[in-house]
Order: C-alpha cells, then sequence, then structure tokens
C-alpha cells in the first residue's frame, strides 16, 4: 500500500456507550484522523449501544453503503453485528484489538458470560489473519494478534480521559484508596476488600476502599463484592457505574489494583494524570502501562501489599516521589503524543496524512 493516498478511514466499534473505555478511544480516534486530514465517521452496532450513539455514529449495517473508506479501524473487543459486517465488507482492515479476558475467569460464577468470551476469542482468529495491520495499544495485545496471523503489528496507546492533577498531599489520617473497573473476577475487587482489612485490622490504620465501576458484566460476581463490602472491617464502598464527569480521584491517596488481566488499563493511566500514586499487580499489559509511573509487585498477598502501603504511609516524602512519577507518566499518554503515533503508523502503511508534526 506504499504510497497510496488516502481520503477515509472510518472507526468500527462493537457499541457504543460514553461511560466505555473502548468506545471513548473510538471517538478520540475518529476525531484524530479529522485532526489529520482525514476523513472519518463512527460505526457501531446500534443493538447493543447506547441509545445516544445514534446522535455519535451510523449504525453498522450502513458501513460501505454510500462512501466506501479506503480503510476501517475496527475495535475489536468483543464479537457482535460489527464483525460479520466488517468482514463481509471486504474493506482493508486496521486492528486495534483491545483484549478479550479469558474465558475462565468467568466459568464458575458465570458460565455464559464465559461462553461468549470463548466465542468472541475463536472469532479473533478469524480476523486477525485478514487485517493488514494491527494497531494495538499494548505490547501485549498485539502479540496475540502476531500468534494468530497478523503479519504488521503496531502500538499506539488508548486515548485516555486525562485529569486535571489533584491537589493532594499526604495525610495522616484516613487512608483512602480507590480502584476503577468493572466488576468482574479478573479485576480481583474482593482481595482489594481483604487488602482494607488487613490495613484496617494488622496495622490499626484507618481506611477507605472506594470501588467505582459497572456491575452488569457478571452479576453473581459483583452480587459477592457487595456482600465483602457490607461484612467488611475497613470502610469499602461500592459505588457502581459512575457518571463520565464524576470525579473519582477526588481526596484519593492512592490507586490500587490487583487485577490479574488488563489488555491496557485506562484507569491506571487516569489516575496517574490526577497524580494518584500506583500500586500495581505486575499483570499481562500492566507493567508496561504503569511503566516508571508507580510501584508494581509481582506478589499480591493482602499482608505484603499492605506492608508496601504502611511502608508509604511512614513517609510522606515518599508518596510525593510516587506522586510526582505518576505525573511524568502520564505525560506520555498526551492526546497529541498519541495521535502523532497513529499518524506514523498510517505513514508507514502508506497512508497519507496532514502535517502531523505539527497538528494541533
Amino acid at each position: 500500500m506504499t504510497g497510496r493516498r488516502t481520503s477515509r478511514i472510518d472507526v468500527v466499534a462493537p457499541s457504543l456507550d460514553l461511560g466505555d473505555g473502548v468506545s471513548y478511544d473510538a471517538l478520540r480516534c475518529r476525531q484524530a484522523l479529522l485532526d489529520l486530514g482525514v476523513l472519518s465517521d463512527v460505526y457501531c452496532d446500534y443493538e447493543s449501544s447506547a441509545a445516544e450513539a445514534r446522535a455519535w455514529a451510523h449504525d453498522i449495517a450502513e458501513l460501505g453503503r454510500f462512501s466506501k473508506p479506503d480503510a476501517v479501524l475496527f475495535e475489536y473487543s468483543t464479537d457482535s453485528h460489527s464483525t460479520s459486517r466488517v468482514l463481509q465488507s471486504q474493506i482493508p482492515l486496521l486492528l486495534r484489538y483491545q483484549n478479550i479476558t479469558p474465558p475462565y475467569f468467568f466459568e464458575v460464577l458465570d458460565p455464559e458470560h464465559a461462553e461468549r468470551l470463548r466465542r468472541a476469542r475463536e472469532r479473533l482468529a478469524e480476523v486477525a489473519p485478514k487485517a493488514i495491520a494491527a494497531v494495538c495499544p499494548s505490547h501485549f495485545n498485539a502479540s496475540e494478534v502476531a500468534a494468530l496471523g497478523c503479519q504488521q503489528n503496531f502500538v499506539v496507546p488508548n486515548f485516555c480521559r486525562l485529569r486535571q492533577p489533584m491537589h493532594g498531599e499526604w495525610s495522616t489520617g484516613r487512608l483512602r484508596l480507590v480502584y476503577v473497573g468493572r466488576i468482574v473476577p479478573n479485576k480481583c475487587q474482593h482481595e482489594l476488600i481483604q487488602l482494607a482489612n488487613v490495613i484496617a485490622s494488622e496495622f490499626a490504620r484507618p481506611v477507605e476502599l472506594l470501588l467505582f465501576g459497572s456491575e452488569t458484566a457478571c452479576p453473581p460476581y459483583a452480587s459477592l463484592v457487595r456482600s465483602l463490602a457490607q461484612q467488611a472491617v475497613a470502610r469499602v464502598s461500592v459505588h457502581g457505574r459512575f457518571a463520565e464527569n464524576e470525579e473519582v480521584f477526588d481526596g484519593v491517596h492512592l490507586y490500587v489494583s490487583l487485577s490479574e488481566h488488563e489488555g491496557f488499563g485506562m484507569p491506571l493511566v487516569e489516575a496517574m494524570s490526577a497524580g494518584i500514586p500506583v500500586l500495581a499487580y505486575a499483570a499481562a499489559a500492566v507493567p508496561e502501562t504503569v511503566a516508571g509511573g508507580g510501584l508494581l509487585f509481582e506478589g499480591k498477598t493482602a499482608g505484603g501489599v499492605a506492608a508496601l502501603i504502611e511502608w508509604i504511609a511512614e513517609e510522606p516524602q515518599r508518596w510525593r516521589q510516587l506522586r510526582a512519577a505518576a505525573l511524568a507518566r502520564a505525560k506520555d499518554f498526551a492526546h497529541e503524543t498519541i495521535r502523532r503515533q497513529l499518524a506514523s503508523v498510517l505513514q508507514q502503511l502508506g497512508f497519507a496524512v496532514r502535517d502531523y508534526d505539527s497538528a494541533a
């Protein structure tokens, strides 16, 4: 495709919902393409999208009917009508694989959801070899599609909702911890509650744990988390789904992740941009997302992580150093930076973009 000039790259998402990270990335990718002088629209499956999606996107059934794009950027995170439509269209495919959670996390609590994940991973094996290239948000994701036969693989991080840095300082009073993510087994919110209990009981430190995230993906697990929160020694609040403009990091001291599977980890970036020190279990794509912006650990016993938090609490300067590291790392995810990376990939693939080095 070297030298081919492209006038249109449409973005396709399985579904669209303003509170969803993949949806946010899809809409920001479309805006980045427009900023680079490339015509672009967004398509999604109306049946599985929020009602508001009709104001932001076209229905997937319309893809290619009125103007055939030179390529589609396909945000693949689950199987849907969008998958079939993209494959049937025979439009050149750029695969933005957002990762699919391995089914085994759900097999006990939600076998039906586990089967949906299994089908989505099987369908990925059909999609990946047909892509002219993958433009994944992490090397972790890119390695999966490469193993499935995608010949060209690039890494361009997700666009994230970057926050204004909080005017925080380490407090010797109640310790506030936060985690943001769907309440599902692989995110391990039950372990976060256990961690908070250990901090409260064994270290006698007042602690509050805030859990934000949708509870609809695995209701049995969400019910278990709520039950554990009600019985906790520590103060634990489960906030469920939250508005996009809600300030979930206000007054928070530490962002703690014990998640065992992340294809990227958008909330990690959002927390770092807010100046919230990040402590995270080094699983899947988490190490490459956090990098030097936080403390990573490979063992996650509640006692061990609690001792690490207590080590930070004993010396406020450690917290301030972690805050500075978080803010520094967050700069790598500035929207302008990601747009330039996307433009560079498109140029390497033979697509023409306009003044990407200075695009505002």
